[in-house]
């Protein structure tokens, strides 16, 4: 596909990818390797019109009108993809990237009627670790309360990332994030290093433990000025397996729950959110 008039290829596994570094900082959006990805997710809908499309920022930039706007200008309008095809968004739908997971946790829990886990009265705390970002929103009676909801950076990036660094302590030598991150997501509980198979289960868990608190308390810190505490936690987004202890454990008198293949809610709430439009 096309990023101006250069030529880039998406979807491939990231550890795969040569002469190119992921982007981890606050202006993703505006690097090639996000329009790539927005260009691939396009093509694969083998369509030419697209009436809304729907795409989410981590909380702390979506609370910043100007990025919201720059966004949806970016990607309104017709856009080459390849150089005979172009796909044309008619509007763009900016939303709080957790919003899409409480939608398609709410989506599923309906499905359940009376055995669903959430009460339509219920104030909702959504948690969603991504890769580089790990945000959270409140939600009661349909609205979402700005004041307590944020972004952290001690997303699963980090948490990798330290998981290596306790294992090259142990082998004298260091797995990548990629590696670790394509272990987990294929189910995987080792990988080979040096000829030997690491269990690497043990060092995600240390570090989850080293990072908890200051999670915690970013999150509590954030809910101070609530009258009531949240009902639920819905916890969602790729990271949500690596979190689920750290949020369990900071909110020990609630439930936690999350949407069924976690990793894919976003992508399913963006798509409620604009089939309602």
């Amino acid at each position: 596909m096309l990023v101006g008039d250069e030529p880039f290829i998406a979807g491939v596994s990231s550890d795969r990818a040569e002469m190119w570094e992921r982007s981890l900082h606050a202006d993703y959006t505006g690097t090639d390797s996000y329009k790539a990805l927005f260009h691939a997710g396009l093509l694969l809908t083998s369509a030419t019109e697209i009436d809304v499309l729907v795409t989410g920022l981590p909380v702390s930039q979506y609370q910043d009108e100007s990025r919201r706007k720059a966004l949806e200008k970016q990607f309104t309008g017709k856009r080459k993809i390849t150089p005979k095809r172009t796909v044309e968004a008619a509007s763009v739908k900016v939303v709080a990237q957790p919003i899409g997971g409480l939608f398609d946790m709410v989506n599923q829990d309906e499905s359940q009627g009376e055995d669903g886990d959430i009460d339509e009265e219920a104030r909702i705390l959504v948690v969603d670790p991504g890769f580089f970002s790990l945000d959270w929103v409140l939600v009661s009676n349909g609205e979402f309360h700005r004041q307590s909801s944020d972004t952290s950076l001690k997303a699963s990036s980090v948490l990798l990332e330290q998981a290596g660094l306790l294992i090259a302590q142990d082998y004298g030598a260091k797995p990548t994030v990629e590696a670790l991150e394509n272990a987990v997501r294929a189910g995987i509980t080792s990988i080979l290093m040096m000829g030997q198979r690491v269990d690497f289960g043990p060092y995600l868990k240390r570090a989850g433990e080293s990072m908890s608190s200051t999670i915690a308390n970013s999150i509590q810190k954030s809910l101070r000025n609530e009258k009531m505490s949240p009902d639920i936690v819905v916890l969602t987004g790729g990271g949500a397996d690596f979190f689920r202890d750290i949020i369990q454990d900071a909110f020990p008198r609630l439930k936690v729950v999350s949407p069924k293949e976690s990793v894919l809610s976003n992508a399913r709430g963006f798509w409620l959110l604009g089939s309602i439009n």
